[in-house]
């Protein structure tokens, strides 16, 4: 009993805990789709597949695999990850979990947030049909809380304006 015991503990101080993170942005979608994906160190990392321009012209870009247009490049921004997960905490505070929507798009793709940092644990993806006015209000209040979240950590961070 004891050995059981000894190497329950051992199992669970070996597996690692969830690494803090915030990662956001659109995926699912066949026509492209990227996402954001900020660390404690500072780091911002952008991944993006089947993307054409913007930050794929940018010295650094790295294309994973050429024949989709999937590709990645970090940024290291000084405060990014306080900046993000202060937004986070504040507008994530009260959103509860994601609601359950059968989707009547065809290919939408997904609002896409993670987050986990001090005070702030959540994991959710909605199809962007939850943001139509057609969606139930539970779906779409949802979806325009998590876009506004990401919205202001776009702006707050100056990711939008990376690309020009």
């Amino acid at each position: 009993m004891r050995r059981v015991g000894m190497l329950v503990l051992f199992l669970a101080l070996a597996t690692p805990a969830l690494a803090e993170q915030i990662r956001f942005g659109d995926g699912g979608s066949i026509f492209g789709g990227a996402t954001w994906t900020i660390t404690p160190n500072d780091h911002v990392r952008y991944d993006a597949y089947q993307i054409d321009g913007g930050l794929s012209t940018r010295q650094g870009w790295v294309w994973d695999n050429p024949d989709v247009k999937q590709g990645h490049i970090t940024f290291s921004i000084p405060g990014a990850f306080a900046t993000a997960a202060a937004i986070a905490r504040e507008g994530l505070a009260d959103i509860g979990a994601t609601p359950a929507f059968q989707t009547p798009c065809n290919d939408a793709g997904s609002l896409i947030m993670e987050v986990a940092t001090e005070g702030v644990a959540y994991a959710g993806s909605l199809d962007h049909c939850a943001g139509q006015d057609g969606a139930p209000s539970e779906a779409r209040a949802h979806y325009v809380a998590l876009s506004g979240v990401q919205a202001e950590i776009v702006s707050a961070l100056g990711l939008d304006r990376l690309a020009e």
